[in-house]
C-alpha cells in the first residue's frame, strides 16, 4: 500500500490538538500514513517565518497538510492561511480550528482550505474526509477536476449578479464535508443546488438521497430515517434499511427540514454529532458515513422561534449556509429562463425552437420563482 504523507503544522499554543491528531492519523489501520509535525511560529509583525515551512514542503512533500488553528483570531487565521497557499498551491488543507460563523468558514474556502475539522476531534469526522481526499487527489488531474466543476453546474440557468454570487460559491461547498443548509423559496433550486454539491464532491461517485420531510407521514419518519429491524413493530417480518444506510459514502439531503417533527429531530442531532444512528428494534448503534444537506424555504429564525425547528439542530446545520434569490431579485434571468423551459417543447430532432414573442413583458412578470413564469408563459 503507497504510503501517504501528512504534514502537521501547529500554529500556536495547541500542542494537545496536535498530538491527537497524530494518534488519529497514524492509530488508523484503513490508511498508511507518514505524519511529520512542524511550527508555524508568527513573528513580531504579525507575519510567519516561512523558511523552515517552506523547506519542510519541499523536502517532504506531503500529500496533505492539517493547519491547527485552535486559539487564533480571525485575522490570524487568515493571514496564516494566505502564507501557507502560497507556499503549496496544490496541496490540500485541512484547517483545524473552533467553531466559527458560516460567513467565516466561507471565507477559509474562498481563500482554499480543502475543508476543516472543529474539535472534539474525532476519528470519525478525519477519517473519512482523508481517505476521499486523498483517492481524488490520485485519480483526478486538472482537466478532470476543472469537467466536473462544469459539468455540475451546466444545469443552472441565469447570468444576474444576484443569482451568480450564489452558485459560485457552490464548488467551495462541495469541497468541504460540512453540513450545510439551503434556503430559498419554493422553485428558486435548492435540490438542483443539493446535487451539485454532491456530484462536485468527493462523494459524486456515492449515492445522492433525496427525502421531502413534508410528504412523510409522522409515524413513517423515523422507519424511513434508519430503518427496522425484523419484529420491530406488528408487520415487520423482515429487516429494512432506512434512508441513512441507502445513502452510505454519499449524500442525505433533507427538504423542508423544519417539517420534520421534533422527536426525529432529536435523532438526527445525534447523528451530526456522533454519526451514529440506530435503526429501530436495534439493539446496537450503527455507523454512518454520510453528509447531510438540508434545505428549507421558510424564514429559519422563525421557524426556530415558533418551536418548528430545535436550535440546536439549526445550529448544527447551518455550519455553511446557501441562501438563493427567488426569480424577482434576478429579472434580467428572465428570458434566458424562459427559452430554457420552451426549448423541451421543440420536436423531437427538430432544430426549431419556439420563440418569444417581443410582446411578453418579462420586466414586468411578478414571478416568485422559474416554476411560476414557466406557468405564466402556458397560460
Amino acid at each position: 500500500m503507497e504510503t501517504d504523507k501528512i504534514l502537521v503544522l501547529n500554529s500556536g499554543p495547541a500542542e494537545h490538538l496536535c498530538t491527537n491528531l497524530r494518534q488519529i492519523l497514524e492509530r488508523s489501520t484503513d490508511l498508511n500514513v507518514k505524519v511529520e509535525q512542524r511550527s508555524l511560529l508568527e513573528t513580531l509583525s504579525g507575519g510567519f517565518f516561512c523558511g523552515e515551512i517552506s523547506n519542510a514542503i519541499a523536502h517532504f512533500r506531503p500529500r496533505v497538510i492539517f493547519l491547527v488553528l485552535a486559539g487564533k483570531n480571525s485575522d490570524q487565521v487568515n493571514a496564516a492561511l494566505t502564507f501557507l497557499r502560497a507556499e503549496s498551491m496544490d496541496i490540500p488543507i485541512f484547517a483545524v480550528l473552533e467553531a466559527s460563523a458560516p460567513e467565516e468558514i466561507m471565507g477559509l474556502l474562498q481563500i482554499g482550505v480543502e475543508d476543516f475539522i472543529t474539535p472534539p476531534l474525532k476519528p470519525v469526522d478525519i477519517l473519512p474526509r482523508l481517505w476521499r481526499t486523498l483517492e481524488r487527489t490520485r485519480t483526478e488531474d486538472p482537466l478532470t477536476q476543472a469537467l466536473k466543476a462544469r459539468l455540475g453546474l451546466q444545469q443552472f440557468v441565469g447570468e444576474s449578479q444576484a443569482f451568480l454570487a450564489a452558485i459560485k460559491i457552490i464548488p467551495l461547498i462541495a469541497r468541504s464535508d460540512a453540513n450545510v443548509l439551503i434556503t430559498g423559496e419554493t422553485g428558486t433550486g435548492k435540490e438542483l443546488s443539493a446535487r451539485a454539491v454532491h456530484y462536485l464532491s468527493g462523494r459524486s461517485s456515492q449515492p445522492f438521497v433525496p427525502l421531502n420531510c413534508g410528504a412523510i407521514p409522522l409515524e413513517l419518519v423515523e422507519n424511513e430515517l434508519f430503518g427496522h429491524q425484523r419484529g420491530a413493530f406488528t408487520g415487520a417480518s423482515g429487516a429494512q434499511p432506512g434512508l441513512f444506510h441507502e445513502a452510505t459514502g454519499g449524500t442525505l439531503f433533507l427538504d423542508e427540514i423544519d417539517s420534520m417533527p421534533l422527536f426525529a429531530q432529536v435523532k438526527l442531532l445525534r447523528f451530526l454529532q456522533d454519526r451514529e444512528y440506530r435503526p429501530l428494534g436495534a439493539a446496537k448503534m450503527l455507523h454512518g458515513d454520510v453528509r447531510v444537506v438540508a434545505a428549507t424555504n421558510a424564514d429559519v429564525e422563525e421557524a426556530v422561534k415558533a418551536g418548528k425547528l430545535r436550535q440546536d439542530l439549526y445550529y448544527r446545520l447551518s455550519t455553511i449556509t446557501l441562501q438563493l434569490p427567488p426569480l424577482r431579485e434576478r429579472r434580467d434571468d428572465i428570458p434566458l429562463l424562459a427559452r430554457y423551459f420552451l426549448s423541451p417543447q421543440s420536436p423531437p430532432g427538430s432544430l426549431c425552437v419556439p420563440r418569444i414573442s417581443r410582446q411578453v413583458p418579462f420586466k414586468n412578470l411578478c414571478c416568485t420563482t422559474g416554476r411560476e413564469m414557466c406557468a405564466n408563459l402556458s397560460m
